[in-house]
């Protein structure tokens, strides 16, 4: 199907060869015109796919929770920030922020950086969010440097990646070309830096470079300024060596379409690999806490125990509605065990 993006796309290739896969989904999810996060409602049952904020506000509150303990174990810094990087509609900080209100010597001072590069997205944060003591910053640079906590909910997912094909007994990039009605994968220069040889032809090796250049940037501001990073993306725990395989995928108006089909009006995402983003922690100077999945996360964070009060108040339909959101966010075969949690922090706190 044709979009206006996909126009552009075909008179880049004709013009300048090939682009590579993490160019492709750059300029379909943040195109200044007709970008995926640029020009649509993305979240809920309006757009292609629902986070954890938008199931219930159980999800935010035990975000709180996690605040106000790892606030403890910083030593409870006076000047604490709380930077939220793909901030949304803004739902997750307005949970968390009614979340915190048991700790007012936490919240009163507590500054709030929102990271977002859609002027689109931020009017939407700022109509939710009014009253809240927040910046907007359209790049993490801007961020100011102190005490941090660092909240990346469903951010690392939406980061171009580039993938290798093995071909012939060598690595090359892949690529992305087009005919006159489709697009088509194409091989690109040969690569150098993979060590896997001896594979089944064609097999597909996924690598993230933008990914670990801000999980290097995050980190290294962590350890500097003295904070915690909290990562929550659907994702897996593979070794490197052993993560061969594509995970690119899009979705429109929640089903799952070619990720040729729409450019532009569907959301592509890739699982993160969270080996990797734990490794560059520890190579950072910082402390990676082992994984864990989101269902033990938030049962260990007290999820249920806040859901049988929520319960105890609730309205028959209040009730079947809570009960399903639980389920939805902790059950292994929904977002439990597939969503995985990485926590960060700048020492051994």
């Amino acid at each position: 199907m044709t979009t206006p993006l996909s126009e552009i796309l075909r008179t880049m290739i004709k013009e300048n060869g090939p682009i590579s896969i993490g160019t492709f989904m750059a300029l379909c999810l943040s195109h200044p015109q007709y970008g995926y996060y640029m020009a649509r409602e993305a979240f809920g049952a309006k757009g292609d796919f629902t986070t954890a904020p938008e199931i219930s506000q159980l999800f935010g509150e035990m975000i709180a929770v996690w605040i106000v303990l790892s606030w403890e174990q910083l030593g409870k810094p006076d000047d604490l920030q709380l930077v939220e990087l793909g901030p949304g509609r803004g739902t997750l900080m307005k949970d968390i922020w009614r979340g915190l209100s048991t700790r007012p010597e936490l919240r009163d001072k507590l500054q709030i950086q929102l990271v977002e590069f859609s002027p689109r997205l931020q009017t939407v944060q700022k109509e939710n969010l009014a009253g809240l003591p927040v910046t907007w910053h359209t790049h993490f640079e801007a961020v100011h440097n102190r005490p941090t906590i660092i909240l990346a909910n469903e951010f690392f997912d939406a980061l171009p990646v580039e993938q290798a094909i093995f071909h012939q007994d060598a690595w090359y990039q892949r690529m992305i070309t087009a005919d006159d009605e489709d697009f088509l994968f194409a091989l690109g220069a040969p690569l150098q830096g993979i060590t896997e040889y001896g594979m089944p032809e064609f097999s597909i090796f996924e690598y993230a470079p933008l990914a670990t250049s801000i999980m290097q940037q995050l980190c290294d501001f962590v350890k500097k300024n003295d904070g915690a990073l909290l990562a929550i993306d659907y994702g897996d725990d593979f070794p490197l060596e052993e993560r061969f395989g594509e995970t690119i995928q899009a979705l429109h108006k929640h089903k799952m379409v070619d990720i040729f089909e729409l450019p532009g009006e569907s959301d592509l995402t890739a699982h993160v690999s969270f080996a990797s983003l734990s490794a560059i922690a520890n190579e950072e100077g910082c402390t990676a806490l082992p994984l864990q999945t989101q269902r033990e996360f938030l049962t260990q964070l007290g999820i249920r125990l806040r859901a049988e009060k929520l319960l105890a108040s609730a309205t028959e339909d209040q009730a079947k509605d809570l009960q399903l959101s639980l389920q939805r966010l902790i059950d292994p075969l929904q977002m439990g065990d597939l969503f995985k949690v990485l926590q960060v922090y700048s020492n051994d706190h």
